[in-house]
């Protein structure tokens, strides 16, 4: 055998034994620099809170600063599409609401990504709350005489929410298809926004998460009249579900979660998963969570990964009959 045939034939051997070498010691000085914490939401939400919550916590652990990153827009599509084109070596990635995984392919007919094979789930951050509010002088108290209300109101009952294709937007879209609540979507560019016109009489009511609303319920100017998803908030155990009230079909569950873009190596994911379930273990953390009605909820990649593909059907069913699109 020639040299230059034994020189290639070596190459040839020791590459596939170099490779996962070099993929090793790239995660073992994982991380190797300050990691971006993209959040595809305004400032000062609820995704916001918990985010900085986690920052504080992980970065001591990772030993690298967290740096938020508010990325907003197209109810969470614009920073998730910045995430998925992100290098997958662990050092970008987004905590987001469930719609900007479960809804948006059914919601945008020309998303940028493909929220099942773009992103890595790193795992659960909280499991959310959305609770229908409305201004304290309003002549009802909970989801039967707001719906006994609205029928006789004689126009479309005004409802504010985060943005068009919002969770809020589509349970208001139960109400109004499965519950014959004559209703008139107007989104806001924010929870805040919405409570805002709501106090000032612009707007009937509004959809919220409790970290945007309970000063408000606590100084007597809005009452919360149900809550939306599977089972009632930590934060506000006194407030009945729309299921508990008699109104089927708002109980799908709403959650936060981290995500990064596709092909993260597995130990990478896992070193931030340990990290993010530490923070959410500590008591401070989780105290501060559920005061802003939100449950910590640490766990694998894997349980997030199977909650996603069990409920982004049902997510897809309801927008199709509401017949929901954002352009």
């Amino acid at each position: 055998m020639t040299t230059p045939r034994r020189s290639l034939l070596r190459l040839a051997l020791a590459t596939p034994l170099a490779a996962p070498a070099m993929v090793a010691r790239a995660q073992a000085v994982f991380p190797s620099r300050p990691i971006r914490f993209v959040l595809p939401f305004p400032p000062g939400g609820a995704i916001d809170v918990i985010a900085r919550l986690l920052a504080e916590q992980m970065s001591p652990s990772l030993g690298q600063p967290l740096v938020i990153e508010n990325r907003p827009g197209a109810v969470g599509t614009i920073g998730a599409d910045l995430v998925a084109k992100a290098p997958p070596d662990g050092h970008t990635f987004m905590l987001t609401i469930n719609s900007t995984i479960t809804s948006s392919a059914a919601l945008y007919p020309s998303l940028p990504f493909n929220p099942t094979t773009a992103f890595t789930p790193i795992g659960m951050a909280v499991h959310a709350s959305i609770l229908l509010t409305a201004p304290k002088a309003a002549p009802f108290n909970d989801a039967p005489g707001f719906i006994a209300w609205a029928k006789t109101l004689g126009r479309p009952v005004n409802y504010g929410t985060w943005g068009n294709g919002s969770a809020a937007h589509l349970f208001g879209e139960v109400l109004h298809q499965d519950h014959k609540v004559p209703m008139e979507h107007i989104p806001f560019r924010g929870e805040a926004a919405a409570i805002t016109e709501m106090l000032g009489g612009r707007i009937d009511v509004s959809f919220a998460t409790p970290v945007s609303v309970l000063s408000h319920i606590q100084a007597g100017t809005v009452k919360g009249l149900a809550m939306t998803g599977p089972g009632r908030s930590s934060s506000m155990p006194e407030l009945a579900t729309f299921t508990e009230q008699g109104a089927a079909g708002l109980d799908l569950a709403t959650f936060d979660a981290v995500w990064g873009p596709a092909g993260i190596p597995k130990p990478v994911v896992d070193r931030i998963n340990a990290a993010m379930n530490d923070a959410l273990r500590v008591p401070t953390v989780q105290a501060k969570l559920l005061e802003i009605g939100h449950t910590p909820a640490p766990g694998t990649p894997e349980e997030l990964g199977a909650l996603v593909r069990e409920v982004t059907p049902r997510w897809h069913a309801m927008i199709r009959k509401a017949g929901v699109t954002v352009t």
